[in-house]
């Protein structure tokens, strides 16, 4: 189908035929519609407030062992890190960011350190960042994993 016109006023007035056939809005539409919005909805009270302000301050706690960190103040009610494992993962980060820093490419030390994690039963941190892998992934691992590792990576 092609549709062609000789000047602009009959190209208008083939769109206002349209208008109407295509559900389009009438000239009246904004008219008839206007004022008919719902009421806002008021909150409800009852057993919804009541169950929610029957419960105290102090009914919420952190589950036990939450995130830990080596550096700063542990999260509240998390469980302490134990300090032989503090200190294999403190020497353990020492030395992937001495290794990092003397030139070894950060991929290569990630992927590595990846398959020991997995091998020490975290397959999932083949994923992880580096980062992760040092914050996370290090804290969660056994001392003689640990130890192993430190060894393997240069350390005494």
């Amino acid at each position: 189908m092609e549709l062609t016109f000789s000047s602009i006023e009959e190209v208008k007035e083939f769109v206002k035929q349209l208008k109407g056939t295509r559900g389009g809005k009438s000239d009246n539409a904004d008219e008839a519609t206007a004022g008919n919005a719902p009421a806002p909805l008021m909150p409800q009270t009852g057993q919804i407030g009541q169950a929610f302000g029957s419960q105290s301050a102090g009914a919420f706690a952190p589950p036990v062992g939450g995130a830990t960190t080596l550096g700063g103040f542990p999260a509240a009610g998390a469980a302490t890190l134990d300090p032989t494992i503090a200190e294999l993962v403190n020497k353990c980060i020492g030395r992937i960011d001495g290794a990092l820093q003397s030139g070894q490419p950060a991929e290569n030390c990630r992927q590595w350190l990846a398959g020991q994690l997995a091998s020490a039963g975290h397959p999932d941190a083949s994923s992880a960042t580096l980062d992760q892998i040092k914050q996370v992934y290090l804290p969660k691992m056994a001392a003689p994993w640990l130890s192993q590792i430190y060894t393997l990576m240069g350390g005494k």
